[in-house]
């Protein structure tokens, strides 16, 4: 991809998920398309008072695989707090977890993101 002419198109797509899908057929032309997290922006009051803010918090970023490090990062707080939260989304059935590699990572359960959608 080089001059001004080139062209790289972002596409956000559900079947992404868990990689970046790169497709280049014209070196003036790219589309890189890249996995939607899936989660909701907005608070549901009963679901943030059942879970508590912070585990609530856990479970909304957690649409996509992540890693207890970068869940730490993007919520600003420990890594224990944060391991501490997971680890009772994960008995309560709301978030997997799945080693790749040398990392652990967690992922919402449908159970999760239908509590998340229904706001019960």
């Amino acid at each position: 991809m080089a001059g001004a002419d080139a062209e790289l198109v972002l596409v956000p797509c559900v079947s992404a998920w868990p990689r970046l899908v790169v497709q280049i057929c014209d070196p003036a032309d790219a589309m890189l398309a890249y996995p939607v997290t899936g989660g909701s922006s907005r608070v549901t009051p009963s679901v943030e008072a059942l879970l508590g803010r912070s585990r609530y918090r856990v479970l909304r970023h957690t649409g996509v695989p992540v890693s207890t490090t970068e869940l730490s990062r993007t919520l600003r707080v420990a890594p224990s707090t944060v391991s501490h939260h997971l680890g009772v989304l994960l008995d309560a059935g709301l978030v997997s977890r799945a080693r790749r590699g040398r990392s652990v990572l967690y992922r919402r359960t449908p159970a999760g993101q239908r509590l998340l959608d229904t706001g019960a």
